[in-house]
């Protein structure tokens, strides 16, 4: 041992309060011959993340193989352990250490040395590393229930690198039989598959050809065994392709759909694609087609399905509708989408028309989650279901108790034109109807009850919810009258670029907070806009342009609207936008495909000046922000590692550095009763990441990106891999205390919980009740 190794386990040997961890290496039985020579190894542990890092350092100490070693330790550190050694391979642990002891059992393979030989195109530079993933040969097997999964291979499973010279590769893996994977930065994953290794001599990959571009891989089985491949085939297309308006277009999509077949163990390989969105299909005669929905594939990098493609017996789903017709008596239609491996993601399945008699069939379907939407003859969405298609369950019922509206639309005291949608304009169930010139309308709502209704306007302009609005209806008649009164405010400004001329054309949105509705307007030729019946309280805007200069964005503006007349005018002013470039390290790797959320720090309540990137495939990502902004604040969702929130300086032009690690917590969160985002009266919470804000918002995005469905009880709240830190949780009465807080922090009498969220760790925090 170095005497430099001696002299940091003495520093840490006195450290007050130390764990003790002992540490089992077992040798393995691989069904080859023990390692020859010594069988003295290295055990090495480095500090890697927790609350005090810098108070340890790394720990080196002699072990042999079988046998035992013990080292004391610091507390509240992460700690990774490592064997060191030419003739043994150990998978690295990692452990955070909080109690007196811990126990950590390392098993140890005798390793082997493999070679290959690299190919590459001419006109493409020469490699000087290679990476190899290994692991056990992957396996279909049957888990709980009917279905059959291919689960990935087991011990011992690991990455090494090799460097290459003169066109060849030389490293050392385990002695053992394994799936072994090339990847060369730039070029298509090669795999060899069963891969004998042994210790008493080398094993030579052969030539290798290194094919540039990027790839796709994955699996595919049925939910009655594996995959046929004499039979079963897997086509990926562009996802545009789904969109094809004409034959024209289908035959010019379908030349560019590539069709592959999978091997006996269900695996299949896409190489030398081209970065962009696609789609994956897999069929099997006598099974429903299994459809990925759309994915992203990042330039000249490999993409693997994280699922696998079950491929099930087809199910129908049988609809009926109450009443039979719509309320002008024409057919209703039905709209079909699946769920795709994407949470929260669905896929067109099918669209048809309801029978005369109320009924309908759609056969081929595959089994899974379902949306299911019912429009009437006019377009507008009556209902919206979610249903679990499966041969037991195949009979969805909607019933919809139609009643008989009408009413009048009034800004201020004026009737007012106007298109009327009850459900918002975008809900998942939302009937549009029309006022006329004296501002009255007649039509036909799916229930009575509370609605958010939508009315709009061009002239005067209006873009305005109501929120619950009370459609009672006479429970004889099913007849309801409502009166839509829009206040009557006015809010109007100009934009101007830097020179203070008017821009036309500018895209102008509006944030009121006390609706969270989001409006856009555009201004006129004078760089003039207004917009009528805003709602009282604190309004946000913004306004963008583009330019073939690039584009112009003005700073958030807030003002307050009175509860009727005119607000007072606005000036927002366009200033050029710079580029902010910054980099993505998961534990010192670039991060590709991960998205990054970035708004101009300090935050501001109910700010506008937000954008969402994805990282390329060397984890880079670009950003436009004002010139005079001075820092950001960056939330990362990076799969595979830790979410994690940033406050970054960019005084300076220099590339923005936001570094993840892969060992997170998970935060649990319970709440003193339930919140709703979506009425901005009722309760809230907010999350602080060692300081730092975050929504909810983002915290439910990342749960969905890691496959997360939401929680079933209103006031408890789970989230994944979160980075490991400080963390404060508050629970706030209605949205304007929460958007207060973002900006000043929450007030003395807001009820709040807090504590450390360790590595690999859980954190339960209860606001007013403590943890």
């Amino acid at each position: 041992m170095s005497l430099i190794a001696v002299l940091v386990l003495a520093t840490v040997v006195a450290t007050p309060n130390p764990c003790r961890v002992e540490i089992t290496l077992d040798a393995a039985r691989s069904g080859f011959a023990t390692a020859k020579g010594s069988n003295e190894v290295v055990v090495r542990a480095t500090p890697i993340g927790g609350r005090q890092p810098e108070r340890a350092a790394p720990v080196e100490t002699p072990a042999t193989v079988p046998g035992k070693v013990s080292l004391s330790l610091a507390r509240d550190v992460l700690w990774r352990f490592e064997v060191v050694s030419g003739a043994w391979w150990a998978a690295a642990a990692t452990a955070y250490l909080t109690d007196d002891t811990f126990a950590l059992r390392l098993r140890a393979w005798p390793t082997a040395t493999v070679t290959g030989a690299l190919k590459w195109p001419s006109s493409e530079q020469a490699p000087t590393v290679v990476k190899l993933d290994f692991q056990a040969p992957a396996k279909a097997q049957r888990s709980a229930g009917p279905m059959i999964e291919v689960k990935p291979g087991g011990e011992p499973r690991g990455a090494t690198e090799c460097r290459v010279a003169a066109g060849r590769f030389r490293c050392s893996l385990p002695a053992a039989l394994l799936d072994v994977k090339l990847r060369c930065k730039g070029y298509v994953s090669i795999f060899r598959w069963a891969q004998r290794l042994d210790e008493s001599a080398p094993l030579d990959l052969g030539e290798m050809v290194l094919i540039p571009g990027a790839s796709l891989v994955g699996w595919v089985t049925t939910a009655e065994g594996p995959a046929s491949p004499e039979s079963c085939t897997v086509r990926l297309r562009p996802a545009a392709a789904a969109q094809a308006a004409s034959q024209e277009e289908v035959a010019r999509w379908a030349s560019l759909t590539q069709t592959t077949t999978i091997d006996g163990r269900g695996f299949f390989t896409f190489e030398g694609l081209g970065a962009g969105s696609y789609e994956v299909v897999a069929s099997q005669p006598g099974f429903a087609p299994f459809s990925t929905g759309r994915l992203t594939i990042m330039a000249r990098s490999e993409t693997t399905l994280r699922e696998t493609l079950v491929l099930e017996r087809p199910a129908q789903l049988r609809i009926s509708v109450r009443p039979r017709v719509d309320p002008s008596g024409q057919p209703w239609s039905v709209a079909v989408f699946r769920a795709g491996l994407i949470p929260g993601a669905f896929e067109p399945a099918a669209h048809a028309s309801v029978n005369e008699d109320g009924t309908l069939a759609i056969e081929g379907l595959t089994p899974g989650t379902l949306r299911v939407t019912l429009f009437d003859s006019a377009g507008s969405q009556f209902a919206q279901q979610r249903f679990d298609l499966s041969p037991a369950t195949s009979d969805l019922l909607f019933d919809v108790p139609a009643v008989q509206v009408s009413g009048r639309v009034l800004l201020g005291r004026k009737p007012l034109a106007a298109k009327v949608w009850f459900g918002r304009r975008a809900g998942s169930v939302s009937v549009l109807l029309e006022s006329d010139a004296d501002g009255d309308f007649v039509g036909v709502l799916p229930r009575a009850g509370w609605w958010d209704v939508q009315v709009v306007s061009d002239d005067p302009v209006v873009d305005r919810v109501l929120r619950k609005v009370d459609v009672m209806a006479d429970p004889e008649t099913r007849r309801a009258e409502v009166e839509l009164r829009v206040p009557a405010t006015r809010l109007e400004g100009t934009v101007v670029d830097e020179h203070g001329g008017g821009v036309a054309g500018a895209t102008v949105r509006l944030l009121a907070t006390a609706t969270d509705s989001l409006t856009q307007i555009r201004s006129n030729d004078g760089g003039r806009f207004e917009i009528h019946g805003p709602a009282p309280g604190r309004i946000s805007l913004q306004a963008r342009d583009v330019t073939p200069d690039g584009p112009r964005e003005s700073a958030t503006a807030y003002i307050d609207v009175p509860s009727e007349g005119d607000a007072p005018q606005i000036r927002l002013t366009l200033v050029r936008k710079r580029e902010v470039r910054g980099v993505l390290l998961g534990d010192g790797q670039p991060v590709p495909g991960a998205q990054v959320s970035v708004a101009v720090f300090p935050l501001q309540p109910a700010s506008l000046a937000n954008q969402d990137v994805t990282t390329d495939s060397a984890g880079r990502f670009v950003v436009q922000v004002q010139g005079d902004a001075r820092g950001l604040l960056a939330y990362a969702f990076p799969p595979g590692y830790a979410f994690k929130a940033f406050v970054v300086d960019v005084t300076e032009a220099r590339d923005v550095e936001l570094k993840v690690t892969a060992f997170g917590g998970d935060l649990e969160i319970g709440l003193p009763e339930p919140a709703d985002f979506r009425d901005p009266t009722k309760p809230k919470w907010a999350l602080w990441q060692d300081g730092i804000v975050v929504g909810p918002a983002h915290l439910s995005l990342w749960a969905r990106i890691n496959g997360q469905l939401p929680d079933p009880s209103p006031t408890y709240v789970r989230f994944p891999r979160l980075n490991p830190g400080n963390y404060r949780v508050c629970f706030f009465g209605d949205n304007t205390t929460l958007l207060r807080a973002v900006g000043t922090g929450p007030a003395p009498d807001v009820p709040c919980a807090e504590g450390y969220l360790p590595p690999l760790g859980r954190l339960q925090l209860r606001p007013g009740g403590g943890r």
